[in-house]
């Protein structure tokens, strides 16, 4: 965490004083933004990893039918459907002040992405759960993640970089213990960051003023949501779930998919399923997945298509009705 946000602070401090670094800010911020730790988790439960992420058997087949060289790749999807109708708004109070200022820099020079943020757009993440023994298996997280029993989990050998812990927040003003001194710290960052990022604003040739100006306000945003999208209700801390996110990506990385519900939903592709998936990964088709038998043997036979030839393929022990 350190490391990263001093790059970023250091990047912010060179474009101020060598004027001709704003010409191209374009091309130097947005990586930084996009390479920021947010915390320093590591995954190290014992004796083995158990992070699993549940998903429907119409997902798990887009994944992996692709053909002609494509690799399947896990999805990241935009957070307007979820369970949580609080999701990323359980906030920090000391956030909350800094949130205000970042909305209005967002309405001068980008209000287009003010909206989005408004209507919970600009939010994709992954989730898994780690909280129980056998989590891949569990009629809980069947009903309210896995299709109602007919979808499928895919249990993680191991945690990739920038996957975070989520917190636990009893409502929305109050932490809990162990929470608040963190709570301050990413508080304190912000509160640089955006000091630092409306001195880089005021000190832009008229020229680059705008440009800067929504570079700035984007980049505030997307950390501030980063963060608030990974806090939810102490309701949901018997999950103890870990999360990939993404915030404001990059347009042409959005892709879309339709439902028989004629929904469109928004989301990303995050990895190649491959390079996710080590020699612990399993993948666990649901209870009620029909002839799963057969079901199983064609999973199967498109992961090792796919060099998936390490990931074991099994069906669920539970009873479901």
């Amino acid at each position: 965490v350190k490391e990263s946000w001093s790059r970023l602070f250091d990047l912010l401090s060179s474009i101020r004083q060598t004027k001709k670094f704003y010409k191209t800010i374009e091309e130097s911020l947005p990586p930084h933004v996009r390479d920021l730790i947010l915390y320093d988790d590591v995954y190290s439960e014992q004796p083995q990893p158990t992070l699993v992420h549940y998903t429907s058997w119409e997902n798990l087949l887009k994944m992996l039918q692709v053909k002609d060289g494509e690799q399947p790749m896990l999805r990241m999807y935009n957070y307007e459907f979820v369970n949580d109708p609080e999701e990323g708004n359980i906030k920090p109070s000391r956030w909350k002040g800094l949130e205000r200022e970042v909305e209005k820099l967002l309405q001068e020079y980008d209000p287009e992405s003010k909206k989005e943020r408004d209507r919970r757009g600009c939010a994709y993440g992954c989730s898994f759960s780690t909280s129980i023994s056998n989590v891949e298996d569990d009629l809980m997280f069947w009903r309210l993640y896995g299709n109602d029993g007919e979808g499928a989990s895919l249990k993680l050998g191991a945690a990739q970089e920038q996957m975070y812990k989520v917190r636990y927040r009893e409502d929305r003003e109050q932490g809990n213990s162990g929470t608040e001194t963190e709570d301050e710290e990413v508080a304190g960052r912000i509160g640089c960051l955006l000091k630092s990022g409306m001195e880089t604003i005021n000190g832009s040739p008229d020229i680059y003023k705008n440009k800067t100006g929504r570079l700035v306000a984007g980049a505030l945003a997307r950390v501030l949501d980063g963060y608030f999208y990974l806090v939810k209700n102490k309701t949901y801390e018997h999950e103890h779930e870990w999360r990939a996110l993404s915030i404001f990506p990059r347009e042409k990385n959005i892709k879309y998919e339709i439902g028989g519900d004629g929904v469109v939903k928004r989301y990303i592709e995050w990895d190649t399923m491959k390079n996710l998936f080590g020699s612990a990964s399993v993948i666990t088709l649901g209870p009620k997945v029909p002839n799963s038998g057969a079901a199983r043997g064609y999973i199967e036979k498109l992961a090792r298509e796919h060099g998936m030839e390490n990931t074991t393929v099994k069906l669920s022990s539970r009873k479901y009705r």
